[in-house]
């Protein structure tokens, strides 16, 4: 009977064992899962603000005018956020406004200003699609928790980012990547 016991203490001592392990990692998961939903939270605040379209046509104002320094301020800010931020399938659309960045300071400085009016809309109306999806992100997120902006950003099936990638297969279907 000692060896029965004995069996079943070491039984009951694994099963708390592993309920305690179990219980640390859900709550360490919940943690990182708030964690980069802050983040995402953050990162889609600043995002927002930077490509906001009265910011561009601001700066391409400036262009026009001869200020080449604040073009290329905006250009590093832009290529920062979006090598740097985070936002799931958004990124996508963020990724794709470089390219006409890109081509404005080179037809710029060419002196092409056929193309280069040609690219500045290119990169604005790339500009407002990005901002409308941004816009429905903070509809559908702003008042959930954290881990719900992880859960949305993170998932592919997501209704959100099913959405986002909708949006994108429309907006871009036969245009190629750039």
């Amino acid at each position: 009977m000692n060896k029965n016991k004995l069996i079943f203490i070491i039984v009951v001592i694994l099963l708390v064992s592993s309920l305690g392990m179990n219980f640390h990692l859900f709550n360490e998961t919940n943690s990182l899962k708030n964690t980069v939903g802050q983040d995402y939270r953050f990162n889609h605040e600043e995002v927002m603000w930077n490509f906001d379209v009265e910011i561009f046509d601001h700066v391409i104002k400036q262009l026009r005018e001869g200020d080449v320094a604040q073009f290329e301020r905006y250009t590093v800010k832009i290529n920062s956020l979006v090598s740097s931020h985070r936002l799931g399938t958004v990124d996508l659309f963020s990724q794709h406004l470089l390219t006409p960045l890109n081509e404005i300071s080179r037809n710029y400085n060419e002196g092409n200003m056929d193309m280069f009016e040609k690219n500045v809309e290119r990169a604005r109306v790339r500009l407002v699609l990005t901002n409308k999806m941004l816009t429905k992100i903070r509809e559908t997120l702003e008042d959930q928790s954290n881990k719900k902006w992880f859960e949305e950003l993170s998932n592919n099936r997501s209704e959100l980012n099913r959405n986002i990638s909708e949006r994108w297969t429309q907006a871009f279907h036969g245009q190629g990547k750039d």
